[in-house]
């Protein structure tokens, strides 16, 4: 995530010449958050310890293990090539295919 910066329930996003900041305000769920990326449609994605948050500009919506996520806990995230999303939790790994929204 380029110029984006994690600091405790708070994100800053640097896009130039403005920062712009993401608390609990805003809908960002409350809580650590311990990694973020930036996906091939511009949204941005959050691990946290209470589930896994994507902002589209507009909206957040947060997936947790009712929605399929390994454990609440996700401490890493990459991308492959073919867009999917990896979230490394305490319970294994998840795959978020933005294809098919699974």
């Amino acid at each position: 995530m380029d110029n984006n910066y994690c600091i405790a329930e708070v994100e800053y996003r640097f896009n130039g010449s403005n920062w712009r900041t993401f608390t609990a305000k805003d809908r960002l769920t409350k809580g650590m958050l311990t990694c973020g990326l930036q996906d091939d449609k511009g949204n941005l994605w959050f691990g946290q310890f209470n589930g896994l948050s994507r902002y589209d500009g507009t909206n957040w919506q947060t997936f947790t293990t009712q929605d399929g996520l390994a454990h609440n806990t996700v401490m890493a995230m990459a991308k492959d090539d073919k867009g999917n999303l990896w979230s490394g939790t305490l319970g294994g790994v998840s795959r978020y295919n933005p294809t098919k929204s699974q």
